[in-house]
């Protein structure tokens, strides 16, 4: 996939390489990766994010890759993408204490925010289908 000129190639990996997540993706050795388990209309948006975050020093680039993401999200799924990001870093989050190799030594301090951004967009979301009711 080609992102701001620059073409991004990921790898989809099996959830044996790391089956404590549901879903999972980030980069290792300057290349991306994204579990198996996320759907392939998904996917870009994933790494996506690990695009934004990654690849910037900004304090709550986590945060600000949110909204990098969400432009990725095929139209009429952005309920069920929010979901599965909830679901990731609420997992991600508990793991991060038990498990801190698994992650950048960077990534409890930004993803409590970013699970909360998450949180506000599904409310949105709903609040959003409950008014064209």
């Amino acid at each position: 996939m080609e992102v701001g000129g620059h073409e991004i190639i990921y790898d989809v990996l099996s959830s044996s390489a790391c089956p404590s997540l549901p879903f999972f993706a980030g980069r290792y050795g300057g290349r991306y990766f994204v579990s198996r388990e996320v759907p392939p209309y998904f996917q870009r948006a994933w790494i996506m994010h690990e695009v934004a975050c990654l690849g910037s020093s900004e304090p709550d680039h986590c945060l600000r890759a949110v909204e990098e993401e969400m432009k990725h999200v095929p139209e009429g799924r952005e309920k069920e993408y929010l979901e599965s990001r909830i679901e990731f870093f609420d997992k991600a989050l508990t793991l991060v204490k038990t498990m801190p190799n698994l992650f950048p030594s960077d990534f409890g301090t930004g993803a409590g925010s970013t699970l909360m951004r998450y949180q506000e967009l599904l409310s949105q979301y709903a609040s959003s289908i409950l008014y064209r009711i």
